[in-house]
């Protein structure tokens, strides 16, 4: 059997002579050297090939393309141009519709990319990924894609791409569905503002922390600092509060969590709690301050933080107002 009688290069020189020069000429320019001179060894010591033998290779050859998972780059055109001349009828549409079902996803997919975008997305890839995507572009717009990359990486990803050969459907599966996540979060993009997620940020941070960025913004950007400052609302702002929502806030807040919360604070502050409550419980309020033992920092923070998120409750539900100009109606 010639399944047995031949090596492979032997089986690679009968498959090429059957194919005729032209074709033979074109595989051999996929070859290696090393490839090239056994495949020619073979061709010269061959002697005459009984028909029976060549049907048996050819069959061979059409059953291992038949079963092949591999997606062949840039081979397709020449496959089907083979087989073309290669295989005729039935037998011929039969496997050339076998090549075309394992014809890669990423064309249609990466159709639907705005350079810029598959440029910053690819700057987040591997470079072996990146050499499989950018195999499957078009040559023009691969040189402008390419162009985007750092120039370390260019070097890389166009080495990669030079020794593809073949990669499993599987691979090529799941970097499609990564790019297809990548348009549909592109596609789910929204506005975003910015100045008031930074003033909520620092609303939340220590108080450290807020002075030492908000010091750093003033010296790069003396408006866009005195624009969150004006957004910004922190404990010490509640003394500017009308003294009615201040009032309800008392009321409504933990005592523990507003203990807490007082230590340490302004004279001034703390003054203007007690005001705002009844003469015996403002006197309480300032023995129980004397009374406690140290607290941490943090824990001060925490508490202060939890009476701002309150006082902003509040706010939204129209019962308090927390802003000094914004008008009360009764």
């Amino acid at each position: 059997m010639a399944a047995t009688k031949y090596n492979s290069a032997q089986k690679a020189a009968i498959l090429m002579l059957a194919f005729g020069e032209d074709i033979a000429s074109e595989i051999f320019k996929d070859l290696n050297v090393a490839e090239a001179k056994e495949v020619a060894k073979a061709m010269n010591s061959m002697q005459a090939i009984h028909k029976e033998d060549v049907d048996e290779i050819l069959l061979e050859f059409h059953n291992k393309l038949s079963d092949s998972k591999k997606m062949l780059f840039g081979g397709v055109q020449f496959a089907n141009n083979v087989l073309n001349k290669a295989f005729k009828g039935t037998a011929n549409e039969s496997l050339i519709n076998d090549l075309k079902s394992f014809e890669s996803p990423l064309f249609p997919t990466l159709k639907r990319f705005q350079i810029d975008a598959l440029s910053t997305y690819l700057q987040r890839e591997l470079p072996q990924t990146i050499a499989i995507i950018v195999a499957h572009l078009d040559p023009s717009i691969m040189g402008r894609v390419l162009k985007t990359l750092p120039e370390s990486l260019q070097n890389i990803v166009v080495l990669r791409v030079a020794t593809l050969e073949a990669v499993l459907p599987e691979m090529l599966e799941e970097i499609n569905d990564a790019l297809l996540a990548e348009l549909d979060n592109q596609q789910s993009t929204y506005a975003i503002d910015g100045l008031d997620k930074l003033a909520k940020m620092l609303t939340a941070s220590d108080t450290i922390t807020r002075e030492t960025l908000l010091r750093d913004i003033a010296a790069k950007d003396p408006g866009l600092a005195e624009k969150l400052e004006a957004m910004l609302f922190v404990f010490e702002d509640l003394e500017k509060i009308p003294d009615s929502s201040l009032q309800l806030l008392i009321q409504t807040a933990n005592r523990t969590t507003l203990l807490k919360a007082l230590k340490g604070v302004s004279s001034s502050l703390l003054d203007k709690f007690c005001r705002n409550m009844s003469q015996d419980a403002g006197k309480i309020l300032r023995e129980d301050l004397e009374a406690i033992p140290k607290i941490r920092v943090s824990d001060v923070e925490k508490s202060q933080h939890e009476i701002i998120a309150l006082a902003k409750e509040l706010e939204a539900s129209g019962k308090i107002v927390l802003e000094v100009n914004q008008e009360v109606y009764v």
